[in-house]
């Protein structure tokens, strides 16, 4: 943030450095996709190509500031493996092909599954940095088809509590009130990596005198004053929360959040119990995985309400153990972005047909159909950040090659489908929709069971590992950046 800092624009970050001048480039505001903050962004485009990212002033969001993430996860859009033109798989060899065609093997695969086991042979995991209008078009497509297996939680492991229907796990508070707290418990949260500029804001509280106090299975760095803390083994953190919630929060403006690593834990439903009640009046929080979780809760990305009619489907964890007859991704990279061990599941289904910018290994080898779709950048859309906003953006540049926005190529597949409702002229309607199908766009926190009794289950200690997820290796963008996995590899060199 140095670089923005300068009132001359004499420091620019390296990557950008001599390849444009700035008077030349044009200014499009967007949204970061790659956390819950969703940080307030401008790209700078010349030529059609995003040649860097700079901050937006959003006071209620990211104030003036912006992760290092978040700037230069822009360096992955133009790599060697960005996928360019749609493959299909013919005789065992993924070959070039014309839209027409790749939307033409799309839907005879997708067809055949259905043939085999009804709706219910159908699966579709979403990237949780998906719009809104993506998640649920996709949604309604595999609602047609006869399938409620559709889900954006890829590396949850445990899905025994959810939020019930038209509800969303978010902060529990809005950024800016973050500053002014008395207390703050982080459960299983490596804050300055899963949401830095949150980070920030909890620094300033913390610097301002408020009691910040940790549950977690190591020490980290903080970077501000911290009042006390816990380092348990994970499958202790159910047990120690209650004692510890009683000694961290005090004072009238109390918050307790469960961050990325709780989220994951393997028991997440009955620390979510232990966390309820141990917040007492305090704000329970999620800080959420992806950039648009709490959005595409709103959708209905969820197997209990894929279909539209309650039924409820397969969630990420079961789809990631059964080989199901048909399987669509959409921006999931499965050896990445799933659950330990779920990419083994997904390989073996009867049809595979996947929407991504990018073609990783895997896809090449086990993918039957893949199109290339844009990126955030490239794309309209909405995300709806970790306080409820919902913030809608513009596609700053074109994608690259014959790679178009998600929205459109799911309703060309809908359309080859023979289905209903897809007319949508501009991805506006599609969120006009949506606002209407959610009476109140507002929404609470997770309760932890919301009445419905919680099994007991035995962990082992294997289900243990894994816990953690570098922050440079969040997404398909974040990961290709090299930037980025330079400076991971510096990190993990010390």
């Amino acid at each position: 943030n140095v670089i923005d800092v300068c009132p001359v624009g004499a420091l620019n970050n390296k990557p950008y450095r001599f390849t444009a001048r700035a008077w030349e480039m044009s200014a499009h505001a967007t949204v970061a996709p790659h956390d819950c903050v969703g940080s307030a962004l401008y790209a700078h485009v010349l030529r059609g190509r995003v040649r860097r990212i700079v901050p937006r002033e959003n006071e209620a969001v990211n104030e003036t500031w912006i992760s290092d993430r978040d700037r230069f996860s822009c360096e992955g859009l133009y790599v060697e493996d960005r996928l360019r033109k749609p493959l299909v798989r013919r005789d065992g060899r993924l070959i070039e092909a014309g839209w027409e065609e790749a939307l033409a093997a799309a839907t005879a695969g997708l067809m055949r599954a259905a043939d085999e086991r009804g709706g219910e042979g159908l699966g579709a995991l979403v990237s949780p940095s998906a719009t809104v209008e993506e998640g649920h078009l996709l949604g309604i497509l595999m609602s047609a088809l006869g399938s409620a297996n559709v889900d954006h939680r890829l590396r949850q492991r445990d899905f025994r509590s959810h939020a019930p229907a038209g509800e969303a796990p978010w902060l529990g508070t809005r950024f800016a009130d973050v500053e002014s707290l008395d207390s703050l418990l982080l459960v299983g949260c490596d804050l300055r990596s899963e949401a830095p500029i949150l980070a920030h804001r909890v620094r300033k509280a913390a610097m301002a005198g408020a009691r910040v106090s940790y549950l977690d299975l190591a020490e980290r760095e903080y970077l501000h004053p911290i009042s006390g803390g816990s380092v348990e083994a994970p499958r202790d953190w159910a047990r120690a929360l209650g004692p510890l919630a009683d000694r961290a929060l005090e004072g009238e403006r109390r918050a307790l959040w469960l961050g990325g690593l709780a989220l994951r834990h393997p028991a997440y439903a009955e620390l979510l119990e232990a966390a309820v009640g141990a917040a007492g009046g305090a704000a329970l929080g999620h800080v959420t995985q992806g950039g648009n979780a709490a959005g595409l809760h709103l959708a209905g990305v969820l197997p209990a309400q894929a279909n539209g009619q309650g039924a409820a489907g397969l969630d990420a964890g079961r789809m990631s153990r059964t080989s199901l007859p048909g399987m669509v991704l959409m921006g999931v990279e499965p050896e990445l972005d799933c659950a330990a061990g779920a990419h083994e599941a997904i390989r073996g289904a009867g049809f595979l047909l996947a929407l991504n910018p990018w073609v990783s290994p895997w896809l090449l080898r086990h993918a039957d159909v893949l199109l290339p779709t844009a990126t955030s950048l490239e794309t309209s859309g909405t995300l709806v950040n970790g306080q409820m906003d919902w913030q809608s953006f513009e596609a700053a540049a074109p994608p690259p090659g014959l790679a178009r926005p998600a929205w459109k190529v799911l309703r060309a597949l809908a359309d080859r489908l023979g289905l209903d409702g897809f007319g949508y002229a501009d991805s506006d309607q599609v969120l006009a929709e949506i606002r209407r199908r959610i009476e109140s766009p507002a929404a609470s926190p997770a309760s932890s069971s919301h009445g419905v009794a919680i099994d007991s289950r035995s962990v082992d200690d294997e289900d243990f590992a894994a816990l953690e997820l570098p922050m440079y290796s969040v997404d398909g963008m974040v990961r290709r950046s090299e930037p980025l996995q330079q400076a991971a590899a510096v990190q993990r060199a010390a």
